[in-house]
């Protein structure tokens, strides 16, 4: 037994060795092998200093991982030898010595770049700071990707020096409970692909807002004090509470590793109004905590009484004065946004003498992506306060900056957008009162339809990415780094293109998606039925501006996002039947410039799919359809205008018959055209989108809906046959409009006459030339000066008086607001336009004014002449009231008639006027808001009410009231 157990033993034993020889060759062999092609490939040695930040080691590592790809051995050390085999590429963050022996400079700006070739086979790639050496780092290793196999990428590299245009590039989303409870919240991987997909598009900061139960804070810690359960807030377990704060470290940690700063958005504060006052002091204590906790960078508050928030200044000012001094005091030199909807300057200046550093956030084009400027001039219903646009915010003294958010609504947070042209200009625009630049931008799927990550959009048979933002790679990196560096050129963008979309197709994709890309920006600036993002689709038809009908009635009374650049429906009607042309863009044009860029997509999309080497790949497929939608949602535009042109000449016509067949003519092939979209949609999204207020949350939904409002529109009551223009409109190309040659004015002075000079030449006789002026406010209309004719030469001479009346100029502070005009020029062919063209700038002329500090100012600042502009709000309605007459009350004549006004007390400069219709009545105030009315006379009287104020202004609602008997009456 015992020899037997060793004969086992040794068998073992010699298996044992003979495996161990075996595995020692076969590893040798391979190690040989490895050595010996080791041997053909190029070693890259990436120098940094001993501890490079963590931006500086993510750009690093894709760097290395683009390096390996490429076949390189990729070595990395600390140090720096001026003759090495191979080559070097040093990185990191500046060291001006070390810069100065390479004779290479940085800007000496935050976030600014270097890669540049020095001698001995080395490369420079470095930045001013950790972002912009992650930046040099990215852009490297992009270049490196792209090199074709074989050649050698230090000899095709591009050298680069960059700096910031745009200081803050950032993007927002909301996150709601469903969020937090069970969605990507708590997902690490979710934020890690989107933050570096933000670096490598250059977005500097993203804006987390909190759409949820307020006050948010008891999400994430318990103050001892102030339980969760007597907030109002969401009572969840401390366990809980622990998790959601990991999370929302990671979050700000993760951002913060890629050289992204984080916003803390938050939309409401209380979930009860008549809680400010008692919550001011958990607020101010809450902030602190969560500073203390959270390293944010920066809080966005919506300011005003859609947070929950009541509207007397009393809790106002209490309420956000323990916010600022909680900001101020928390430690920290936090950035602080305030929302400019409803914010009244008693609130802005009490932020300032908190000694807060801050801009005030506004949006850019309503709550859609309109035109990449600021419109020449808002609608009425919204000019006087300020909801959308730079309203009166842009006043000197500067005391603040402004930061503009592109709500992009609509289609636009569904369908794959891509034009550089576009963010380009945006980003010149955002540095309007600026000279820093800063802008947002909500991310596509960062609202309704689906919500952040939680869904997506597309059926699954089509879904191409692991997260829906990854799908709007090419918008983040066209507003990234055009805001970034507006000079940026087309080729680093068809760098990414060839990426997604493969080398035979990318210059065609490229064009293409500019095209589709400039379609919903046009229809929301000449025809905007829809100001809210929220479930409103104005493309589509029936957004809630057309009372989720779609309606050609409704449709065709819809004015342009921008009234001045360009006419309406009921201008162009108006401009055929009366030949009264205008200056402005009109309708028609747009019919025609929407048929053409259709056409143009869908050339280019027929090339793309006849490319005979072109493989298209699932994301291909998806991002053509999403072209095709737009080329079909353009045509449908292209004939849906001229029919809601004909129905413009319905009505001004006394419901003419002949207008109502052309109008139904138009509408039934906008129909056809829209059909044309559901069959190109078919299963590819999802039917529940829940994208408009009608609930049409598909194309064919929507659809069926326009198919209903025909109906109802061939049953339209007619009167006349009175005949109307041919169906063939009138011939208006912007081809043969006059000629404009200008020498713009960017710079004048107060008490000086202004002469403004224009060579101006047509086909025809110039009929119109006129100069329309305003200082830099919304709150201001133009005013007009006709220009006087010498040849073709005209000329228009603005008097002192009449430019310091515009810029509202003051010896003691200065001019108030810069100084805007543009030029509308009419020939006698009724060929209108405006210059500056707005398809090639902004359709308007900013002049600066030299203007006075603060400390120049002695601290004294100027009330606008125009803030006492009264404004009507369906919004305000409900809270600014009149109390007392009711409605139908009964009184002597010659009695006191006591009225008391409830009003939202937003200003305490404001003043509260009555009036009887729109006429003033003389009254008493014998309190604050309660006056006294002596001597009417018999009679019927419609008691009314407004504020005059600034930040909010509005009207109440009228109380009928009777002196005598009512049956005399």
């Amino acid at each position: 037994m015992e020899n037997e157990l060793k004969q086992i033993l040794n068998i073992h034993f010699v298996r044992r060795i003979v495996i161990t020889l075996f595995v020692f060759c076969s590893v040798h062999f391979l190690f040989a092998q490895k050595t010996t092609e080791d041997k053909d490939r190029e070693t890259i040695t990436i120098v940094t200093n001993t501890s490079p930040s963590k931006p500086v080691q993510f750009g690093i590592e894709k760097l290395k991982q683009s390096l390996q790809a490429k076949g390189f051995i990729v070595q990395q050390n600390n140090k720096y030898r001026p003759a090495v085999d191979g080559k070097q590429i040093i990185v990191g963050v500046q060291d001006n010595k070390f810069l100065s022996s390479f004779n290479s400079k940085l800007y000496q700006v935050p976030e600014s770049l270097l890669i540049r070739k020095v001698p001995g086979n080395t490369l420079l790639a470095v930045g001013y700071d950790p972002a912009g050496a992650m930046y040099a780092l990215l852009e490297l290793a992009e270049q490196i990707e792209a090199v074709p196999d074989g050649a050698d990428f230090y000899k095709v590299m591009k050298e680069s020096i960059e700096r910031p245009f745009c200081t803050e590039r950032s993007l927002s989303t909301y996150i709601n409970s469903q969020h937090v409870r069970n969605g990507f919240f708590h997902d690490p991987l979710y934020w890690e692909t989107l933050f570096e997909q933000l670096a490598r598009s250059r977005i500097n900061s993203y804006d987390l807002i909190f759409k949820y139960k307020a006050p948010i804070y008891t999400l994430f810690f318990e103050l001892p004090q102030w339980p969760s359960k007597n907030t109002g807030g969401i009572v969840i377990s401390a366990d809980e509470q622990q998790r959601n704060l990991k999370a929302l470290q990671n979050i700000v940690q993760s951002a913060h590793d890629h050289g992204i700063k984080i916003t803390l958005g938050i939309w409401n504060h209380v979930s009860n109004p008549d809680d400010a006052e008692r919550l001011s002091d958990y607020t101010e204590a809450a902030i602190k905590k969560i500073v203390e906790l959270v390293p944010f960078d920066a809080f966005q508050f919506r300011m005003h009484w859609e947070s929950g928030l009541p509207r007397d200044m009393t809790t106002l000012t209490k309420f956000w004065g323990s916010v600022f001094d909680g900001i101020h005091h928390s430690g920290r030199n936090i950035k602080f946004y305030p929302r400019a909807k409803g914010l009244p300057d008693t609130i802005i200046n009490l932020g300032l003498n908190k000694g807060l550093r801050f801009a005030i956030e506004t949006k850019f084009s309503a709550e859609q992506m309109g035109m990449p400027f600021h419109p020449a001039h808002i609608q009425k219903a919204n000019q006087t306060d300020r909801r959308h646009g730079y309203a009166d915010l842009l006043s000197y003294p500067k005391e603040y900056d402004i930061l503009y958010r592109v709500w992009n609504g609509g289609s636009q947070k569904l369908l794959v957008w891509g034009d550089a042209d576009w963010a380009r200009r945006f980003a010149l625009n955002s540095k309007l009162y600026n000279p820093s630049g800063l802008f947002e931008f909500m991310e596509i799927e960062g609202a309704e339809p689906m919500g952040n990550g939680s869904q997506q959009a597309l059926t699954q048979n089509y879904q191409y990415t692991r997260y829906e933002f990854q799908r709007y790679w090419c918008q983040n990196l066209m507003i990234g780094r055009m805001g970034y560096n507006p000079q940026t050129k087309n080729e680093i963008f068809i760098r990414a293109f060839q990426k997604h979309y493969g080398y035979t197709i990318a210059n065609d994709m490229v064009q293409a998606l500019a095209y589709s890309s400039k379609i919903i920006p046009r229809i929301i600036s000449s025809a905007m039925p829809d100001f809210q993002e929220q479930r409103g689709v104005p493309e589509w038809g029936s957004g809630s501006g057309l009372n989720g009908k779609g309606t050609l009635a409704a449709y065709a009374k819809v004015l342009p996002l921008d009234i001045q650049t360009f006419a309406s429906f009921a201008e162009e009607a108006n401009a055929i039947l009366q030949q009264k042309p205008t200056a402005k863009y009109r309708p028609l044009h747009n019919a025609a410039w929407y048929q053409r860029t259709s056409d143009s997509i869908n050339r280019y999309i027929r090339k793309i799919e006849n490319q005979p080497n072109a493989k298209l790949n699932k994301e291909t497929i998806v991002t053509l359809l999403d072209m095709k939608i737009l080329a079909g949602i353009a045509s449908f535009h292209a004939e849906r205008i001229k029919a809601a042109v004909a129905y413009q000449m319905y009505l001004q016509l006394d419901r003419s018959a002949k207008a109502l067949d052309s109008a139904i003519h138009y509408e039934a092939k906008a129909l056809k055209e829209y059909e044309k979209i559901v069959q190109i949609a078919g299963d590819v999204y999802r039917k529940d989108l829940d994208m408009t207020v009608s609930d049409a949350n598909h194309w064919a939904a929507e659809f069926e809906l326009l198919k209903k409002a025909f109906k109802e529109l061939k049953k339209s009551p007619v009167n006349n046959q009175t005949a109307i223009p041919s169906l063939v409109y009138p011939n208006i190309s912007k081809t043969v409009v006059p000629k404009v040659r200008h020498q713009s004015i960017s710079k004048l002075f107060p008490d000086t006459d202004l002469r403004i000079t224009a060579t101006i030449t047509s086909q025809a006789d110039i009929s119109t030339a006129r100069v329309l002026y305003r200082g830099l406010t919304q709150f201001q209309d133009y005013q007009t000066i006709e220009m006087k004719r010498n040849g073709d030469v005209f000329t228009a001479f603005v008097p002192a008086a009449a430019v310091n009346d515009v810029i509202e100029y003051n010896k003691n502070t200065g001019a108030l607001w810069d100084f805007m005009y543009l030029i509308e020029v009419i020939d006698q062919n009724g060929n209108g336009m405006i210059y500056p063209d707005f398809e090639k700038t902004d359709p308007y002329i900013i002049a600066t004014v030299p203007h006075k500090t603060i400390r120049e100012t002695n601290g004294l600042k100027t009330r606008s002449k125009i803030a006492d502009i009264t404004y009507t709000s369906n919004n305000d309605l409900g809270a600014f009231r009149i109390e007392y007459p009711l409605n139908g009350d009964v009184f002597s004549e010659g009695a006191e008639i006591r009225v008391k006004v409830h009003t939202p007390q937003t200003d305490p400069n404001e003043k509260v006027e009555l009036f009887n219709g729109k006429e003033k009545i003389d009254a008493i105030e014998i309190k604050k808001n309660e006056f006294i009315i002596r001597g009417l006379k018999n009679g019927s009287y419609k008691i009314n009410a407004h504020i005059t104020a600034k930040g909010l202004i509005t009207w109440a609602e009228a109380v009928e009231i009777v002196i005598g008997e009512r049956s005399k009456q």
